[in-house]
């Protein structure tokens, strides 16, 4: 879950043949299958996920429910860490969590690709949707009051049952069982990761009344835009599965991307979605490749870099851009996008030497194969090298690839133009 990357001092772009546009192999021309379709999850696939995600939702919102409407003493043990303050009969009697949930992560940002079907699993498609409840703070420590091993054990004990009746599984145990989120895997290739968050319930309270009052109400589930951009940024508090709580306010990521999105238009994002699945190309582990925060990151900085060159309509050519920094960039140091202060939050802090050169190395393969493909005067040479790097969902359709002439078949082609002669006059001479 976790605005800029470090940039390096770098000469200008060295300059390379260009006899091909593939810019069609990877965004298509509207009727014929492209690259960016091939690594975009089906319709039918992604229906049943949001639609797991909804029945999850209920779920836990039934468990608060009954949370709320239980005895004083399954009360006290979700509070158990808090001072006596919060676990007397009178404040238990009015204790009615109700959590909040809001989609974060790739789904949200329009990034999420079908991973490669050869690769599947390990890889996975993964969908992050944060779970809010409202809750009281300690004055003192500034922590919720609810204890956060409690908060796993409620959600987990609620899907636990559900799990086994849809066949799905539950990770709470094993390599599968995350420290910071519960992971409900569906099937072999798709897994929902629910983070656990606590917010200030006065806050919560105060934003109701204010929506109230304009004559607004707030959904029961999703948090609307205006309540979520109004939370109070250190005040977002993320559940760890040993106990503890870390400040972690998931919008800023989101907002980053966003508006770098906004600024760069949508193409930025579909040169991120190629740069995951030249990724999951190259690395069957998902953990063992760049990580996606990165990858975005070094796009938007060579955007911002090339902002005048980079055209939407040639998403070859700023895939190219993007491709030409990397191994510069991931020399690093990289920082992270949403906290470019903090050394020890770099997102290369922890990478070995060995690692750092193998992504070097990668990324300089993958420039050479783009540079390769840009340069073929033939269109099944430029689709062998874009497969070569991005895998078989290429497609193998030569039309998709436009074999520009080159400044000497331009001339020969032009039509031939008769200039007559001129007239000289006679001259005497001697």
């Amino acid at each position: 879950m976790d605005h800029h990357i470090c940039t390096v001092n770098h000469p200008l772009r060295e300059v390379h043949p260009v006899a091909t546009n593939f810019h069609r192999v990877l965004r298509g021309s509207g009727t014929k299958p492209d690259f960016l379709g091939a690594i975009t999850l089906s319709e039918t696939e992604e229906n049943a996920l949001r639609d797991a995600r909804n029945v999850i939702r209920e779920c836990i919102r039934t468990a608060f429910r009954t949370v709320a409407d239980d005895s004083l003493m399954a009360k006290r043990l979700l509070l158990n860490d808090a001072p006596p303050l919060y676990r007397t009969d009178e404040f238990l009697r009015g204790f009615r969590p109700t959590p909040r949930f809001r989609g974060q992560g790739s789904y949200s940002y329009r990034t999420l690709n079908d991973p490669v079907p050869q690769h599947t699993p390990p890889q996975h498609v993964d969908l992050d949707d944060g779970t809010f409840l409202p809750t009281s703070f300690l004055s003192q420590s500034g922590r919720p009051a609810i204890a956060a091993k409690a908060y796993f054990k409620v959600i987990e004990d609620a899907l636990r049952p559900l799990c086994i009746q849809r066949g799905w599984t539950l990770c709470d145990k094993g390599p599968d069982c995350k420290p910071s989120c519960v992971r409900v895997l569906l099937d072999r290739k798709t897994h929902i990761d629910l983070p656990l968050y606590a917010i200030p319930d006065d806050d919560f309270e105060k934003l109701e009344k204010a929506l109230h009052s304009q004559g607004l109400t707030m959904d029961a589930a999703e948090f609307g835009d205006q309540v979520y951009r109004s939370l109070p940024e250190d005040r977002i508090m993320l559940a760890r599965r040993d106990g503890s709580w870390v400040q972690s306010d998931p919008r800023k990521l989101h907002d980053w991307f966003i508006g770098a999105v906004s600024k760069h238009n949508p193409h930025l994002r579909h040169v991120c979605r190629y740069l995951k699945a030249w990724r999951d190309q190259q690395w069957v582990d998902p953990e063992a490749g760049i990580s996606s925060i990165t990858l975005m990151a070094m796009a938007v900085t060579a955007f911002e870099e090339n902002r005048r060159f980079l055209d939407a309509s040639r998403e070859d050519e700023a895939l190219i851009a993007v491709a030409d920094r990397m191994p510069a960039l991931l020399k690093g140091p990289i920082r992270n996008p949403v906290l470019p202060k903090d050394p020890e939050a770099n997102l290369d802090a922890d990478w070995t030497d060995a690692a750092r050169v193998g992504f070097i190395t990668a990324a300089q393969k993958l420039r050479e194969a783009l540079h390769e493909a840009q340069s073929a005067t033939r269109a099944d040479v430029a689709l062998a090298q874009l497969t070569k790097c991005l895998g078989k969902r290429v497609p193998a359709d030569e039309s998709l690839v436009d074999v520009l002439a080159s400044e000497e078949e331009t001339i020969l082609a032009r039509p031939r133009t008769y200039i007559p002669a001129t007239v000289v006059g006679r001259t005497n001479s001697g």
